[in-house]
């Protein structure tokens, strides 16, 4: 029983290889540990250490396209190679999995940053459909109205549905705060610096 138990979950891991899914691990950790230039760096070795090990390994492929939008997207890096290196990293995960929800967000990061929004509404829709309740999606609906510079309601209501649907999030917490401070809700963004 104990073998049949597990053989689901082992055919729906995202790699057998245990070196590549150990650099994933350790890729996901920083990215996940608050950016800076270098950590975004060293995020990115990672997840490109993961795909060299194991290049048909779709989660590793979609978040190194995230790390490499977020490097350009901050200013970190804003050399085309890094946006067509994203491009790629995206591409290559929608082609090994097409029913991966992080493709598809992958997808819509990388059209934002190449301001095809509707392209990225597209692909937060598909995102959507492959698991509701993604609590990526608002914070990257949210980025689309301020990269579309519709400060209204709209982008403050996607600010706190982003948060809701992510409240431990710093990232989200001050990212959503600079967005709230674009649209002159100043004590709600400084609410949600204070909770970051």
């Amino acid at each position: 029983l104990a073998v049949a138990a597990t053989a689901p979950a082992a055919a729906n891991a995202p790699t057998k290889n245990l070196a590549a899914y150990d650099a994933y691990l350790r890729g996901r950790a920083a990215q996940t540990s608050g950016w800076s230039e270098s950590g975004s760096a060293e995020t990115v070795r990672l997840y490109e250490q993961a795909v060299r090990l194991d290049p048909d390994y779709a989660l590793a492929w979609a978040r190194l396209a995230e790390t490499q939008v977020w490097i350009r997207s901050s200013g970190y890096d804003r050399r085309e190679g890094v946006a067509a290196r994203a491009r790629g990293a995206a591409a290559a995960a929608q082609r090994l999995a097409p029913n991966l929800p992080e493709a598809h967000l992958a997808q819509a990061l990388g059209a934002v940053m190449d301001f095809d929004l509707e392209a990225a509404r597209r692909a937060l829709d598909r995102v959507e459909q492959l698991r509701p309740n993604d609590p990526d999606v608002p914070a990257v609906r949210a980025r689309i109205e301020r990269t579309s510079r519709n400060r209204g309601e709209t982008l403050v209501a996607l600010a706190h549905r982003a948060v809701d649907a992510d409240p431990q999030n710093a990232d989200t917490l001050v990212l959503m705060a600079g967005y709230l401070t674009d649209c002159g809700r100043y004590a709600e963004a400084e609410a949600f610096c204070d909770r970051a």
